[in-house]
């Protein structure tokens, strides 16, 4: 099921923002209250985190385009939501690439490092074109 946004896009847009840098800020917060915690638990934040903006990302880009704007107004909205919202999926990638050099360094056996190379495989794999993950 798909959400509907309706309302002025700037506003939309406005909000939009806030809530990413919200969401950026708690993100800082939770790693540096685990950052005394074990390992493990890092590892575990660390592949949450990605998987946080990763979530957020693909929730954003599903999205019906809104159905007033023409073949052209359709493609211009696609292009700049994607522009708005790609540092989600780098963050996403970064936290993911993190936790896999966390566990490297410390020599940690991590479940959660497993599921973040899978997920940083197939977040790879869609950047060069293959369907979303």
């Amino acid at each position: 099921m798909a959400l509907e946004l309706k309302g002025d896009r700037d506003e939309l847009a406005e909000r939009l923002e806030t809530k990413a840098d919200f969401f950026q800020t708690r993100a800082g917060e939770l790693l540096s209250q685990l950052a005394d915690l074990s390992g493990i638990w890092m590892s575990a934040s660390l592949h949450k985190l990605g998987y946080g903006y990763e979530t957020f990302y693909f929730a954003m880009r599903g999205y019906p385009v809104p159905d007033d704007l023409d073949d052209e107004g359709k493609k211009e909205y696609v292009r700049r939501l994607d522009q708005r919202i790609k540092n989600l999926l780098l963050r996403a990638e970064d936290a993911y690439r993190r936790n896999l050099g966390l566990v490297a360094e410390y020599g940690l056996n991590s479940p959660w490092a497993e599921k973040s190379a899978e997920r940083l495989k197939a977040l790879e794999a869609f950047r060069r074109g293959a369907a979303a993950p």
